[in-house]
């Protein structure tokens, strides 16, 4: 029997070569070489026995052409492997690089010749291939609960229902209010589970043809909250390509190319790992829906991610704005004062409430790395809101939207969070931009105005004194071009309301063409306060204008007038808030 005495290891290009010296009885040194191949390119790390573990991404071959033709992949060892799950079903390898464009999904699959579906609805009947894609991280969802202007609450269970914080006094009976929370969590779970396929992504692909199956039909099915989530309506097609092959050694071989639009919602802001399988279907036969499989995930789950297979991509470094946004941070109480100062989700009348500590962050990946918004994923929040209603669901997604607008080529403004960007160089300010998108006039190489409004709105909530009431809103910037500088040149904000506290019921703001001047007018109630009954007894416009200053950078008042004609034409109007 040879008894190994010692042993080298020799790299060569892309065969290791391992050398092993024997001895046997009466031969002094009998040498002979075994050489092991390993498949590896690029960075793959990859194996039969840890197909969930990490992978990289294979090198993608140069010029890449989406033809269904895989010569250009062959020379690279492949990135998964097909388990056969059935005894009929397939073997065959699949390689998975990434361009500009998205990642490419390119595989040879071994056996008969295909007999692919008459149409893209039986798709089950013929070979087909399906593809699932999921972020690299689990999903995070809030526990179940809602928010009202006062905070959010929570539910553990069926039972929290009874929590005594949570019988706050009003028009329904306890035990009722009860119920009827057991009733709506009880919802929330069944709702939760066809939320969480929101996030994940599986097409059922043949030659011309790739449909979404998996996240497509679970937005369908939510008719009456298509509203609060058409973020998260699937949209993107992958591009596919087949080859029937006349090669003896393969039945046929395929590429299929997914855009970055087309991925399912993925942690910001670098894309740098996603959960993919593929599996490869023969045609269904008899009272069986699916034929035969083999799947590139060796413990594959139906729906499951972290059954996936780990794909380690080469990163892709995205940011928010040519300003460079942080992402929002949830790490404090959301109640806490100051808590969401320095974050652009937020109404301007409830600064503390925007979101709650549990809420996470989204996006939808483009072509483009300059992200303009992103997802945030809440329990959904309004004005009084004591307990769960019919209506309230957890959890929703909402946008947090960003906006720029660029002067020439090396200079722009960004928004929520005023900023300033030139040649590169950031300047944020600590102003946000809560309505409509601002616009720039440049007056002069060092004087900048950023105009937001003027707007009309109601708070997010409509609660609070006169929570209701409709309110107007003009605010001015001054920005130097020359060092940066970011201040706040006027500020307007009034609310309608017709009471002995504030008698104002009509307001418009003209801001002049130059924007050198800007003219409020408001027109207010008086009473006659011997009447009990508080009757009406005029109405009556003021004028007060303002003229830009440049040494204090400011709007000062330069003129008033009262009584004042009413305005010549309207900016504002408020009949949408009547009745």
């Amino acid at each position: 029997m040879p008894s190994a005495t010692g042993a080298n290891i020799i790299l060569q290009g892309d065969v290791i070569v391992l050398i092993l010296p024997f001895r046997t009885g009466r031969w002094a040194a009998t040498v002979c070489s075994l050489t092991l191949l390993f498949f590896f390119s690029g960075r793959v790390v990859s194996g039969e026995e840890n197909s969930q573990g990490p992978l990289n991404s294979t090198t993608t071959p140069r010029n890449i052409s989406v033809d269904g033709i895989i010569g250009e992949w062959e020379s690279s060892s492949p990135t998964l492997t097909l388990h056969k799950y059935q005894q009929n079903s397939r073997d065959g390898i699949v390689w998975v690089g990434q361009t500009n464009k998205g990642i490419v999904i390119a595989g040879k699959v071994y056996g008969d010749k295909p007999r692919w579906p008459k149409s893209s609805d039986k798709m089950v009947e013929g070979d087909h291939i399906e593809v699932w894609l999921a972020d690299g991280q689990e999903l995070k969802m809030p526990p179940i609960g809602w928010g009202m202007q006062f905070g959010f609450n929570t539910l553990k269970s069926e039972e929290d229902c009874s929590r005594p914080e949570l019988a706050i006094p009003d028009k329904t009976r306890n035990d009722v209010a009860v119920k009827n929370c057991r009733a709506w969590f009880a919802t929330q779970v069944s709702y939760r589970k066809t939320f969480r396929k929101l996030f994940l992504r599986q097409w059922q692909i043949a030659p011309n043809t790739a449909i979404e199956t998996y996240s497509t039909p679970a937005f369908r099915s939510l008719t009456s909250l298509q509203t609060l989530l058409q973020l998260l309506d699937p949209s993107g097609t992958p591009v596919v390509r087949f080859n029937d092959s006349v090669r003896k050694d393969h039945a046929y071989s395929f590429e299929i190319l997914i855009p970055w639009n087309a991925f399912p919602p993925m942690k910001p802001l670098q894309l740098s790992d996603v959960r993919i399988m593929v599996d490869v279907f023969n045609p269904g036969t008899g009272a069986r829906k699916h034929g035969d499989f083999s799947s590139t995930a060796s413990k594959r789950k139906y729906g499951q991610p972290d059954t996936f297979n780990t794909l380690k991509l080469d990163p892709i470094d995205y940011f928010i704005t040519p300003c460079k946004y942080d992402i929002p941070n949830f790490g404090s109480d959301v109640m806490a004062p100051n808590a969401w100062h320095d974050s652009p989700v937020r109404d301007p009348l409830y600064p503390n409430l925007g979101a709650s500590k549990s809420a996470s962050i989204y996006f939808i990946p483009t072509a483009s790395r300059d992200v303009r918004r992103l997802l945030l994923l809440d329990n959904e929040a309004g004005g009084y809101f004591w307990r769960p209603e019919p209506g309230i669901y957890s959890p929703i997604v909402s946008a947090i939207t960003y906006y720029t607008t660029k002067i020439g080529t090396a200079e722009a403004f960004c928004a929520p969070q005023l900023s300033y960007v030139k040649n590169d160089k950031i300047y944020k300010s600590n102003y946000f931009i809560n309505h409509a998108p601002f616009e720039i006039k440049k007056k002069s190489d060092s004087v900048i105005l950023v105009k937001e409004g003027p707007e009309d709105f109601q708070t997010r909530f409509a609660s609070g004194y006169c929570g209701a009431c409709p309110w107007a809103m003009l605010k001015m910037y001054f920005v130097d071009a020359v060092t940066g500088e970011i201040k706040q040149a006027f500020e307007y904000e009034e609310r309608l309301e017709g009471s002995e506290d504030n008698d104002i019921v009509d307001i418009d703001i003209h801001v002049s063409e130059s924007w050198d001047t800007l003219t409020v007018f408001e027109e207010h109630l008086s009473y006659d306060t011997d009447d009990k009954k508080r009757k009406e007894e005029s109405r009556e416009w003021s004028a007060t204008k303002y003229c830009f200053n440049r040494t204090s950078k400011t709007y000062e008042e330069c003129g008033e007038e009262y009584p004042s004609p009413p305005p010549s034409y309207r900016v504002l109007s408020f009949s949408k808030y009547k009745g």
